[in-house]
Formats: C-alpha cells, sequence, structure tokens
C-alpha cells in the first residue's frame, strides 16, 4: 500500500468535517447589494444636505453687507456699491451703499422745463425732514443731484450761466467723462456751500449733475467731496 500524500490526507479530513446549512453560510448577491446601496444613498442625500444648508448661510451673509465701511488690517472695506439705471433718460451711475435715493419731493418739482429730478443722500429720513423743516433748497449740501431739463436750443455753457447759478465768480471749465463730453461749473452760495456742477447736452435735453459742499458739521458720515466726485465720474450715457 502506497504511502498517501499529505494533501490526500487534508483533503478527507476537510470533506469529514460537518458544516451548516448552505443557505446559512453561501454569500447572496442580492442580500449583500440591497444594504450597501441604501448606504451609498444616504452618505450622498446628506452630503447634498449639507452643502445646501452651507449655500444658504454663504448667501445670507452676502445679502446683508455692513451699511457703513469697516476697517481692517489698516484697509477700509465696505459693501459693494449699487448700480443705479435709469432707462428712461439713458443714464447710469455706480453709488456707494450708503447713498440712498431720497423720497422726498425737490423743491424745485413745478418749474417749467424740468423733465426729471433725482437726488442720492447719505441722511436719514429723519434728518432730510428737518433739514427741509429749516427750509427748503435746490441743493442740499453734502448731497447729489440729478436733473434733466428741456434744453431750449441752449448750449451747456449758457445752460450754466443764464439758467443755473454760474454766475458772477463762477468758474467755467471742461471734462471728459467715459468719452462724454461735459461742461463744468463751480462757484459759491451765499449759504456758503460751494457748489460743483456737469452739464451734459443730450439732444433737445440737458443732463445737470450737481454736488454742494457744506459745513462739516452737517456732512453725512461717510460722504466726502471726492466721493460726490468719484460717483459723478461714474456715470454713463447711453
Amino acid at each position: 500500500m502506497l504511502p498517501q500524500s499529505l494533501e490526500t490526507i487534508f483533503e478527507r479530513d476537510l470533506d469529514q468535517l460537518p458544516l451548516p446549512d448552505a443557505d446559512r453560510w453561501v454569500p447572496k448577491e442580492k442580500r449583500d447589494l440591497v444594504p450597501v446601496a441604501a448606504v451609498v444613498a444616504f452618505a450622498i442625500f446628506l452630503m447634498v444636505g449639507l452643502m445646501t444648508v452651507a449655500g444658504m448661510r454663504a448667501s445670507s451673509v452676502l445679502a446683508s453687507p455692513p451699511v457703513r465701511p469697516t476697517s481692517s488690517g489698516g484697509r477700509l472695506i465696505g459693501p459693494l456699491p449699487n448700480e443705479y439705471r435709469n432707462a428712461e433718460f439713458g443714464y447710469n451711475l455706480t453709488v456707494p451703499a450708503w447713498l440712498r435715493v431720497s423720497t422726498l419731493p425737490p423743491a424745485n418739482a413745478t418749474a417749467k422745463g424740468l423733465l426729471h429730478s433725482e437726488r442720492f443722500t447719505g441722511r436719514s429720513a429723519e434728518q432730510e425732514r428737518a433739514l427741509v423743516a429749516a427750509g427748503p433748497t435746490a441743493i442740499p449740501s453734502w448731497d447729489l443731484v440729478i436733473e434733466v431739463w428741456q434744453r431750449d436750443a441752449f448750449s451747456a455753457e449758457q445752460w450754466a450761466v443764464q439758467r443755473d447759478g454760474c454766475a458772477a465768480g463762477c468758474a467755467l471749465g471742461s471734462t471728459v467723462i467715459h468719452g462724454t463730453s461735459a461742461v463744468t461749473a463751480v462757484w459759491t452760495e451765499s449759504t456758503g456751500t460751494t457748489v460743483h456742477a456737469f452739464y451734459f447736452e443730450r439732444g433737445p435735453n440737458i443732463l445737470v449733475v450737481r454736488y454742494a459742499v457744506g459745513s462739516e458739521a452737517d456732512r453725512p458720515q461717510d460722504v466726502t467731496p471726492e466721493l460726490l466726485d468719484q460717483v459723478v465720474r461714474s456715470i454713463g450715457l447711453v
């Protein structure tokens, strides 16, 4: 009798080991795939939910910028400016977020030939009402006023001198803003405020932009002559 190899002995011993029923130890494909798919689906759902919540938080932060500029690391940081567009009279401006459109009617609302008037102010509604109560003025100090008038065949220079406040002591000049020429005028009123005016000829109309530099005691927070001049020079005409 030939000696048995080790492989033969191992196979014989393994065959003699008792085993449980096949359905208890043979893996079934469907039984394994269902839990895995459920886990994967739940993980994807959780990830999407977290991303959505993060996006909502980020958008809520961006939608509520600070009203005034703040300082960070020695640099001035503020909310994004607003793009103001007037399609009827074909102009647009880049306006700081802390300037708003006044809701009060202009002092010269009934003036002949006035087609449009808009005023940007850094004052609150309560401060504006107090200003009007003290005495109406066509150009409140530290505000920016935009008006559109019927030109009546006047040139920009003629309008500044004959129809506006540029009389004795007024300095006339010119400038070019985004490729459009404008006549400039600077004069001081009896109240002590210095008016800076820009005149754009617009076919049968004339567009006038003015701001008045007044007393420091009346200056709204973060409104400066440099800022108002930058707003004027952001104007785009179409």
